[in-house]
């Protein structure tokens, strides 16, 4: 369950985007001061989620601390992670822009912030500020691309290769987040079990390493290889 945040303890959009990458970079300082004004602060604990498949979608989230895990669940049950969010991102964006249900579930893989920006508040700067609206555009489509690529490595690539593939891309993406092995096998598209199987194959070959529940790549330049041509 999430917890609003009063006005006060929200930050300044500027400031939360000093240090990242985030979409809202690219909007207007204008923009950006009528959504400081408008958005609400919200905090959810780990494991709690931000929005769940099938619910009508009301705005956007733009996570200002954290990491989101945002997936699907198939008909047996098997949940299949479809992107992970962090400072910056926005989340809940489809959804919003096609009137639909959410199609995906996001939940907070660690505690997180964020700060939620109603529709309309969203539509009116898309509407005031056109580079963000391409800006916008070419997330859309830079996403979609990247869903093509991963439903072809899955379709494509033995387990071995799926599985270096997905320790590279999170631990790159997140790399203070300790991603468990069923974070790894619902990246890569796999079961926990073949994941338990690679990474003992990868750890007797000192390719990574284990400090608890964390994974600690050894041999960055060895997985690059298995992700590109697969020996196992």
């Amino acid at each position: 369950m999430s917890t609003d945040l009063k006005a006060s303890k929200t930050v300044e959009c500027t400031k939360c985007l000093e240090d990242s990458d985030g979409f809202l970079k690219c909007a207007s300082l204008e923009v950006l001061g009528d959504i400081s004004e408008e958005k609400i602060g919200k905090t959810f604990p780990k494991g709690s989620h931000v929005f769940l498949s099938g619910d009508e979608s009301k705005g956007v989230y733009c996570i200002s601390e954290g990491v989101v895990k945002i997936y699907y669940s198939g008909e047996a049950g098997k949940d299949h992670l479809l992107r992970v969010a962090g400072k910056g991102d926005i989340l809940g964006y489809r959804a919003m822009l096609s009137g639909e249900p959410y199609k995906a579930s996001a939940i907070a893989a660690e505690p997180v912030k964020a700060c939620f920006i109603s529709k309309e508040t969203f539509h009116d700067s898309l509407k005031k500020d056109p580079e963000m609206a391409i800006s916008l555009l070419g997330k859309l489509s830079r996403e979609f691309g990247g869903a093509e690529s991963r439903l072809s490595s899955v379709t494509d690539k033995e387990a071995a290769r799926r599985v270096a593939e997905s320790l590279l891309f999170l631990k790159a993406s997140f790399p203070d987040h300790p991603w468990t092995r069923k974070d790894i096998a619902e990246w890569a598209s796999t079961t926990p079990e073949t994941v338990m199987r690679v990474l003992a194959k990868f750890t007797d070959k000192n390719y990574i390493r284990s400090e608890g529940r964390r994974i600690v790549i050894v041999d960055e330049k060895s997985l690059g290889k298995i992700a590109l041509i697969s020996e196992e």
